[in-house]
């Protein structure tokens, strides 16, 4: 069976989320810094009169990086939250034969295994790191974020 994920770029490598999970694709202009928030969490922004959480993705990641400056954003509903999350750059939309998909190895890369349903070529030379949206943030973070909004 074939499924399709919205794709995109975060330092410099490819990854993806189920398009099923997938509300938008945002550019955002003014992004709110709030107070006592995670540290991945960047900050809110208002869409369609709703106070929408930021996650930085590579501070959750654990990537050396400083933060993204980019103001791209993928919008997706985890666990009955809907939260954006900071990327460099949209690529497209793929469809892939779920046989293709493997487990994701242990990497030593910062990211928790757990974030990743499995990996996948594309082409000949690129890898595709698929993320599960509903492994990135536990039900009681998710609640911990409600309750700071």
């Amino acid at each position: 069976m074939k499924k399709k994920f919205v794709t995109f770029l975060l330092s410099n490598k490819l990854y993806g989320i189920d398009i099923m999970k997938v509300k938008g694709i945002e550019k955002v202009e003014n992004i709110y810094v709030l107070p006592n928030m995670p540290k991945t969490i960047r900050g809110v922004f208002k869409l369609r009169n709703s106070i929408i959480p930021i996650v930085d993705l590579k501070k959750r990641f654990k990537f050396d990086e400083d933060k993204t400056d980019i103001n791209t954003i993928i919008l997706v509903e985890t666990n009955g939250m809907e939260i954006a999350i900071l990327i460099d750059k949209i690529k497209m939309v793929l469809e892939i034969d779920e046989s293709e998909i493997q487990l994701p190895p242990v990497l030593n890369t910062g990211i928790n295994r757990d974030y990743l349903k499995g990996i996948t070529k594309v082409g000949e030379t690129d890898i595709l790191m698929l993320i599960d949206i509903d492994k990135l943030f536990s039900k009681e973070e998710l609640q911990s974020l409600k309750d700071k909004l």
